[in-house]
């Protein structure tokens, strides 16, 4: 009878045990999951802001385009109504043609590195 009795405490500490195990297991889950939709809520706020960035992004590099497109236009037109000869205006055109095409070179550079860091 004795050793009956023991087993039956045993098995009845075991038991308390398990269920506070229990209880300290859903409580964690709880946390855990409250965390997770969380965490699921900022990541949908960061993929909004992302694609709020690349809308952005694409309409700047619209706007570079059309910029470019139109400053190409005045000079060309402010080059066709100077006097073709004149070798002062040449070096002009240059150093100035020289300038537009670095500006176009950092802009491609600007939206490649931009484009990068999107994707």
């Amino acid at each position: 009878m004795e050793a009956k009795e023991l087993l039956l405490q045993q098995a009845i500490n075991h038991q308390v045990k398990l269920e506070a195990d229990a209880r300290f297991l859903q409580g964690k889950e709880a946390t855990l999951h409250g965390r997770l939709n969380l965490m699921m809520k900022e990541n949908t706020q960061l993929q909004n802001k992302v694609m709020e960035m690349g809308e952005k992004l694409t309409a700047s590099e619209k706007l570079v385009l059309e910029l470019q497109k139109e400053l190409s236009f005045v000079v060309k037109d402010k080059l066709d109504q100077e006097e073709p000869h004149n070798p002062e205006l040449l070096n002009h055109s240059k150093y100035f043609a020289e300038i537009v095409l670095e500006y176009e070179r950092q802009c491609q550079v600007q939206v490649g590195s931009s484009a990068a860091v999107l994707s």
